[in-house]
């Protein structure tokens, strides 16, 4: 008995053990807070034969010097913001995961240095704060050929993209997601399809002056759809989904305002006029006044779909005959084609 208690004390853990629990540690942790544990673990952490895969390396202004004993050949998964230069990236050459933070005049450089070498990225997530040059970026990216997953986050509200007369050949990304504000219109989704024909999940948003021009169909192995709605009418998105014969999930976040987000048959109808269509995620806010909200028939309906409406305060009933004051109401659950037939 006592020799099994003594086998499970951390001084005693083995080498295979250590370079599980390694797989959960960044590396700034590992080399800070996990070394020195014992002889066995430190053994596993800085002999190289190991090879370990070290995730969560962040280097920035603030980083001064990185420790002397991290391997940069086995770190996987890497962020590096503005400034930072091209040759950390040369020596991490085991990287799968790569994220940037800046402006695209230093990313499109980089970016383009890294396609010339050889990195078998995997997924690749950029943060800026404009999408000026959003189509020059595209044409750097996809000549990734590992590539599978892809991330561009904006926040600028008036930038314009540039136009590119630079062709966007196949990629094989699977993966898009695209949260970059009003800026990039469907109109901008038309001229980067091209590059984007294999993917099987797309996030993009759908604002309040979007009018939905592209054919989505374009993407022949589209499965899922999330989009992050910023009071959307209800119509944009029945035209948005009526060009995607192959859908199988929509997920929808954010704000509406449209009071045919709230009747069962419109997603009833949905449902049925997309054969392919079999789970719709709902997790939507309203802001409303109408006294409609409040009716039992509706709230019942829309159970019967497995939806829920909810005021977002908990004393409902006392706020209920006052139909004039604005109330935050949450519309979510998960409407399922099977569930939706036998109800």
């Amino acid at each position: 008995m006592d020799k099994v208690q003594t086998c499970r004390s951390i001084p005693h853990l083995c080498s295979d053990i250590w370079s599980e629990i390694f797989q959960y540690f960044a590396v700034t942790d590992l080399y800070s807070t996990l070394k020195n544990i014992s002889s066995t673990s430190d053994e596993v952490l800085f002999n190289g034969k190991y090879r370990n895969q070290l995730r969560g390396l962040t280097v920035d202004s603030h980083t001064t010097k990185l420790p002397n004993e991290l391997p940069l050949d086995q770190v996987i998964s890497l962020t590096i913001q503005d400034g930072i230069s091209f040759d950390i990236l040369q020596k991490c050459c085991c990287l799968r995961s790569l994220k940037l933070v800046g402006q695209f005049e230093w990313i499109i450089p980089l970016v383009t240095k890294c396609s010339q070498i050889s990195m078998h990225l995997e997924q690749l997530s950029i943060v800026t704060p404009n999408i000026k040059l959003l189509h020059q970026l595209l044409s750097c990216i996809l000549s990734f050929d590992s590539l599978r997953r892809l991330e561009i986050c904006a926040d600028e509200q008036e930038e314009k993209i540039e136009a590119n007369n630079f062709p966007l050949f196949p990629s094989k990304i699977e993966h898009l997601i695209l949260n970059l504000c009003p800026a990039i219109t469907y109109g901008s989704l038309a001229y980067i399809q091209p590059g984007f024909i294999n993917i099987r999940y797309l996030n993009i948003s759908l604002f309040r002056h979007d009018r939905i021009s592209v054919n989505l169909s374009n993407f022949p192995y589209l499965r899922s759809l999330q989009l992050s709605l910023l009071e959307p009418p209800f119509e944009e998105i029945n035209r948005l989904v009526a060009t995607m014969p192959n859908l199988v999930k929509l997920k929808l976040y954010g704000i509406v305002d449209d009071e045919n987000f709230i009747y069962s048959h419109k997603w009833l109808h949905l449902l049925e006029s997309t054969p392919s269509l079999l789970r719709i995620v709902m997790d939507v806010s309203f802001q409303e006044t109408r006294s409609i909200f409040y009716n039992e028939n509706l709230h019942k309906a829309l159970h019967g779909i497995n939806l829920s409406l909810i005021c977002m305060i908990d004393d409902f009933d006392c706020y209920s005959y006052e139909e004039r004051q604005q109330r935050w109401w949450q519309l979510e659950g998960v409407i399922r084609k099977n569930y939706c037939k036998t109800n």
